[in-house]
């Protein structure tokens, strides 16, 4: 009020004076009110722009008693908000004054002066050069042209007239009270919308370009409050509204354009006034509207409240302008409300446009207005826009499309990650009773029909309550409704059993729920005696956390109780929107820095073999004892760490233990509730979210050190707790597969003592049983009482009972270890108690057995043949020999080999193709005192060359067609197995002597080289006549069994195939060559042979499975599987 304006350079400078209130009150007698308007003329011509003042106060004294106090204050220092405040702080200094009270008027707020540097540098930021383009959008391809009388007519004030739109009391009333609840309307979008019709039929244009005044004190500035500071913070903006054919649909499209005005409108007057050259020349070329409409509100607050010092008075304020000042728009419109009733004075230039046109025009809106009224309090009107709902993101088609009454929602917004979560998972299994949660408690003493209304009070006060979930559109949506009814059913169960009320129970909880339709809550209050009664309350999860449940049930005992509860200022909704503000690129660079560590999901079940037939969920429950719960408590507190920080750290060890992998992670529930959100500890709703706990134990740490590692990391959590679960798994390794099949749950809101602490008196709760579920094979709950209690919720598809007691036991076991000795290093802890060491370790490993170590393999099947000369010793397609006839084959070609050097550990290579040669030169090898070396047709050349070159071998056994194409080493003789004729008569059919140890070599078998080079491996006699005496041992073969040879021979899975057999009377059956990757022929093979034992990799044996002839297979007795994880 103190500024002064002066003009440099053609810009004007405002300037604060010094503070001089002596000349600011005029005081005057006048004998007569009719020359009050003389005086105020004379007022408004006092105030002096530069030197000041801008403020005049005239007190008149009139006869009888009366007077006035006029108020002039220059447009420039106030506006319609200022005058309140002015008004409110004259009353409230001239009550303190006169009463001899200490003057303390409200608090000073941010000064106009640094609202105009804020907004100057506002007008040049990126931000507000990104608007440009939402303005240019609107005002481009539109008129702003009016229809007038006398288009070349002066506007200047002295032209100007008014004429009055008037609702009466009731209109009124029902504008600013009734109209509005039907479509969730302001009273500007109805005004407004009267108006853009009215003048859309007036220019017959499709478009009305409005140019609306606003308050302008927007909160742009977190740091500054203009509430109530005095000055000209008004805006002006243009605004393009579309009426449409319908009362409705122009409102609804109204409303949303006005909805869509970023900041409502103060942009503009920055980009036109105050923005960069371009920015001002691009708004200034485009239309403003001839038409200002500004609606100032209700001023009846403000007048007739009760002790008010001030009343308006119908007397003339003066001429506020000169004469020759020009309008500041052909047609202007302001309004209010004052003594109940709405008034709008329309301002035009009597030059431009003859009264009968606009007042005509005026008449039309005063009938479109009413008519709007009477739509708007139509019984069944209603309507709701995008603008309603700005978290949900939708459309106008994609609102209407929702099976629910417009009048019905309250609001819709997303889902928070974990409710996508929950909301998946419940639908993909919905007979899975997955996070459906029951509560059943006893209660003695209860007044029914009060605790229905204190359940009833609190779903009214609690919208995340009412809550039903869509998924039909593009994204999931939580759809809040307005009035819901508490579903309660009260029972007599008084002569019904335990077992009866166990099912009932259970019934209503396999009743689950319709997502779609809230509130997915309910109550059963069964009586069972004349003061006791079982509670039976069925939820689920998807609308509150623990934290949430305990304390909804604590505000029902409260109101039961009596007491008058706050209302809920935060709403789940600001949870919403907090969560929409979060930088997701910020919390995907923190969690692929911690997904680095793992290389590979977490799969406990894979450690565990179920019977899989098995449905349904149980729970385990383990109790750690009152001095073991002290024991952890204490050490949790001397080495600063949670007790949920210890448990975590036992159970990724247990993890590790069981499933063997250096690197695991399971999945730990965290509270969710940022810090930073005003009021959310007060909040119900769902809050926690699931996220991995990823971790490497090193067998070498400190107990200490590991807690503290494990503790850090849930520190490093709560950063970016609120990310997406299913995010986190995108960017991961596994690329959206699940990285872990377990989830722990530490919980700190005992529902028992939310009940206890609640309960008014004569009030008593017992027999709480809580039931929980969710989608994860097993989920580990952790409650700390007096006792620690360990609760493992597992699925019978993939555990047993017997699992759990023995996964709770080691995890019970790894707890107390963990304690024992901070300073003991993670690796020696045991997991196994006294009584599984001894087991295990010792009992089950106390497998020593005699075997005949003294002889060499050979040597057995030399003494098979002897048993069992004439038995089928060998099978190849049509070929056949006797154990006799392959010992002599085999034996003529020992002598032939021993005259060629083989003798003990000398290496002998073999490159043929299966079939009976094959076994005969590796028997001979043998009997020869040599080793063999297999060389697999199939390999590479090079490959091949290596593996001859590497071993040293001096001596090649192979086919004719393959030796063309080996590279053999010069130094290397080759001889062929399938020469013509009888190429080995001249040779022995007896036994060669044993020149062999049991220590000697029976093969070397080079590695695959996936790692580098490909590299030698041997095996002696004794270790194959080990192996192969336990095979017998356990999976005992007789002269009935036939096995099958498949293996490539560079495998050692071969070496069994082939001698297993023939020490033990039974049949090999050799495949033919390529037939081991062909489930049809090996079909036709095990058939035609008889086959009762064979090997796979677990792959093959899949494949296998497959083949519609399998079950034809009636010989099998035996399929050994190895090379790979079994599935």
């Amino acid at each position: 009020l103190r500024l002064g304006f002066t003009q440099q350079n053609g810009q004007w400078q405002a300037t604060f004076g010094a503070l001089n209130t002596r000349d600011l009150l005029w005081t005057h007698e006048l004998d007569s009110a009719e020359r009050l308007s003389e005086l105020a003329d004379e007022a408004q011509r006092s105030l002096d722009l530069k030197n000041g003042p801008l403020l005049r106060a005239v007190l008149v004294d009139l006869p009888q008693g009366e007077q006035r106090l006029l108020l002039v204050i220059h447009h420039l220092v106030v506006d319609g908000v200022s005058w309140r405040v002015l008004l409110e702080d004259l009353q409230q200094a001239y009550v303190a004054i006169a009463t001899g009270q200490p003057l303390a008027l409200a608090t000073k707020t941010s000064s106009l002066q640094s609202w105009a540097e804020h907004l100057q540098a506002y007008a040049q930021s990126p931000v507000l050069a990104q608007e440009l383009d939402y303005w240019q959008m609107q005002l481009q391809d539109v008129s702003d042209a009016l229809p007038s009388d006398h288009p070349h007519g002066g506007q200047q004030q002295k032209h100007a007239l008014s004429v009055v739109t008037q609702l009466n009391g009731e209109q009124t009333r029902q504008l600013l009270q009734d109209a509005p609840a039907a479509y969730r309307t302001q009273i500007n979008d109805l005004l407004l919308t009267a108006l853009a019709r009215v003048v859309s039929r007036w220019t017959a244009q499709p478009h009305a370009l409005i140019r609306l005044e606003g308050h302008g004190r927007e909160d742009l500035f977190d740091t500054l409050d203009i509430t109530r500071t005095v000055g000209w913070f008004s805006n002006l903006y243009p605004v393009r509204l579309t009426p449409q054919a319908t009362l409705a649909d122009s409102l609804m499209t109204i409303k949303e354009q006005l909805r869509a005005v970023p900041d409502k409108g103060i942009g503009y007057g920055a980009l036109r006034y105050l923005g960069s050259e371009s920015a001002r020349q691009t708004l200034q070329a485009l239309p403003l509207g001839s038409i200002v409409f500004n609606y100032l509100g209700q001023f009846d607050g403000s007048f007739d409240a009760q002790g008010a010092l001030f009343t308006p008075s119908a007397e003339s304020s003066g001429a506020s302008q000169s004469a020759d000042a020009p309008l500041s728009a052909p047609v202007s419109i302001n309004g209010q409300v004052y003594g109940g009733e709405l008034r709008l004075s329309w301002t035009f230039s009597g030059a431009v446009f003859e009264r009968d046109t606009v007042q005509r025009l005026a008449d039309e809106y005063a009938v479109e207005l009413q008519q709007l009224i009477a739509h708007c309090t139509t019984d069944g009107v209603a309507g709701v826009t995008p603008s309603d709902f700005p978290l949900a993101r939708l459309s106008q088609s994609q609102l209407s499309s929702l099976p629910i009454p417009a009048a019905q929602i309250e609001d819709i917004y997303p889902l928070a990650p974990m409710q996508q979560g929950m909301l998946f998972h419940t639908l993909f299994e919905q007979d899975a009773g997955n996070y459906i949660n029951q509560m059943r408690v006893e209660v003695s003493g209860l007044d029914v029909p009060r605790f229905r209304a204190a359940w009833q009070a609190t779903l009214d006060a609690h919208e995340v309550l009412r809550s039903g979930f869509v998924s039909h559109l593009e994204q999931s949506l939580q759809v809040v409704l307005r009035n819901v009814s508490m579903p309660f059913v009260e029972l007599d169960a008084r002569a019904q059993s335990g077992e009866w009320i166990d099912d009932w129970a259970n019934a209503d909880r396999q009743q689950g729920f319709d997502l779609a339709r809230g509130p997915l809550l309910r109550l059963a209050v069964l009586r069972t005696g004349e003061q006791t009664h079982q509670l039976i309350y069925t939820s689920h999860h998807i609308l509150m956390d623990g934290w949430s449940s305990s304390r909804l049930l604590g505000e029902v005992l409260q109101r039961y109780s009596g007491q008058t509860l706050p209302r809920q200022v935060s709403r789940y909704r600001d949870y919403i929107e907090w969560l929409q503000r979060q930088d997701a690129a910020l919390s995907e660079r923190s969690w692929t820095g911690q997904l680095a560590e793992l290389d590979e999901p977490t799969r406990l079940v894979q450690a565990f073999k179920a019977s899989g037939s098995e449905q349904g969920h149980g729970d385990y429950l383990q109790l750690i004892d009152a001095d073991g719960t002290r024991q952890l408590s204490e050490f949790a507190r001397e080495q600063r760490v949670t007790l949920n920080t210890l448990v975590q750290s036992a159970w990724l060890l247990v993890l590790q233990r069981y499933t063997g992998q250096s690197s695991v992670t399971f999945g730990a529930t965290v509270a969710g509730r940022p810090a930073d959100l005003p009021g959310v500890e007060e909040q119900l709703g769902l809050f926690i979210n699931t996220l991995p706990v990823i971790a490497s134990p090193r067998p070498e740490q400190r107990v200490a050190d590991w807690v503290q590692q494990v503790q850090a990391k849930n520190i490093a959590l709560r950063e970016h707790e609120h990310t997406p679960l299913y995010e986190i798994q995108r960017w991961a390794r596994s690329a959206g597969e699940a990285l872990f099949d377990n989830i722990l749950v530490f919980e700190n809101y005992p529902v028992s003592e939310a009940l206890q602490q609640s309960a008014p008196q004569g009030l008593v709760f017992g027999g709480l049983h809580t039931q929980e579920q969710t989608h994860y094979p097993l989920t580990l709950v952790v409650n700390l009482g007096e006792t620690l209690s360990m609760r493992f919720s597992y699925a019978r598809q993939h555990f047993s009972e017997q699992h759990m007691a023995q996964l709770s036991a080691h995890l019970s076991q790894v707890l107390q270890a963990l304690v024992r000795d901070p300073q003991a290093a993670i690796g020696e802890l045991a997991l196994l108690d006294d009584h599984e060491q001894q087991q295990i370790v010792r009992d089950w490993n106390a497998t020593a057995v005699d075997f005949p170590d003294e002889h060499c393999l050979h040597s057995l099947i030399e003494a098979q043949v002897q048993a069992t000369p004439d038995a089928p010793a060998l099978i190849f397609a049509a070929e056949q020999l006797s154990y006799a006839q392959l010992n002599a084959r085999a034996n003529q070609l020992a002598h032939r080999l021993r005259e060629a050097g083989v003798g003990p550990d000398v290496l002998v290579g073999i490159c043929v193709e299966r079939s009976l040669e094959l076994v005969v030169g590796l028997l001979a090898i043998i009997k020869a005192g040599g080793a063999y070396v297999p060389l697999d047709p199939d390999y590479p050349e090079d490959r091949l060359a290596y593996m001859m070159q590497d071993s040293g071998i001096g001596l090649l056994l192979t086919q004719t067609l393959l030796l063309e194409s080996l590279p053999v080493p010069a130094q290397v003789q080759s001889l062929c197995l399938d020469q013509d004729g009888d190429w080995l008569a001249g040779y022995s059919t007896a036994n060669p002597e044993n020149l062999s140890h049991p220590l000697n070599l029976a093969y070397v078998i080079y590695t695959s080289g996936s790692t580098g080079k490909p590299k030698g491996a041997g095996n002696s006699h004794r270790a194959l006549v080990n192996r192969l005496h336990w095979m017998q041992t356990a999976y005992a073969l007789d002269g009935s069994d036939t096995v099958l040879q498949k293996t490539p021979f560079s495998f050692d899975v071969s070496v069994w195939e082939f001698f297993w057999p023939l020490l033990t009377g039974a049949r090999l059956a050799v495949a033919l060559p390529g037939d081991h990757r062909d489930p049809e022929r090996l079909v036709q093979t095990i058939r035609e042979h008889e086959v009762t034992t064979l090997h796979f990799v677990p792959s093959m044996l899949q494949a296998f499975l497959t083949h519609p002839q399998v079950e034809n297979c009636n010989s099998l007795r035996r399929v050994v599987c190895s090379g790979e994880a079994l599935p």
